[in-house]
């Protein structure tokens, strides 16, 4: 099936050690899927060199460093030092490139989180970010409109953490609650 830009959305998920805009970001991960169908059309993933995105002044949260290195699971560990680590401007590039020319609705786990960290990160690179304001999306405040046992598609836990595969997660349960929202409507 040929997919219309108006049909494509990007589901986008960041690690980082922080949690706050400008944190520094160790990971990007995506996919392309159009809602309506249910189809995953692409995949990105970028590991970024850490030493990189505090040169270009993003910072890191201690207690986020912490849970990394004492709770967060070994195969996300073992992803991040996975090799290439890009230059943060070099995945800033690759991503924007992955993403093309059209703004496409852009869905992150919070509404102050996923985009608005990558934004900051852009932003602090004296770059635009691939999505217009107006397409940024939140899967957190979508899943609050479904009833509280809705059964949400989960993440494999030994994929957990890793950025591209919880961008495919994420996406998951937008195309659930799409299907759910139009059967309620």
């Amino acid at each position: 099936m040929d997919a219309t830009n108006l049909d494509l959305h990007v589901s986008l998920d960041l690690e980082t050690m922080g949690t706050r805009p400008y944190s520094a970001i160790v990971a990007i991960g995506a996919c392309k899927f159009i809602p309506t169908t249910g189809e995953i059309v692409d995949r990105f993933q970028a590991n970024v060199d850490l030493s990189s995105v505090l040169k270009a002044g993003l910072r890191m949260d201690g207690e986020t460093v912490v849970w990394w290195l004492n709770t967060a699971p070994q195969t996300a560990r073992d992803a991040l030092a996975e090799a290439p680590r890009l230059e943060l401007i070099e995945a800033l590039y690759g991503f924007a490139e992955w993403f093309g020319p059209a703004s496409l609705p852009t869905w992150g786990n919070g509404a102050t989180f996923d985009n608005v960290l990558l934004e900051c990160a852009y932003s602090t690179a004296g770059l635009d970010a691939p999505w217009k304001f107006f397409h940024s999306r939140d899967l957190r405040t979508l899943k609050q409109l479904l009833p509280v046992d809705h059964p949400w598609p989960k993440p494999d836990a030994a994929q957990a953490h890793i950025a591209v595969h919880d961008a495919v997660a994420q996406a998951q349960c937008v195309i659930e609650a799409y299907k759910a929202l139009r059967v309620a409507a």
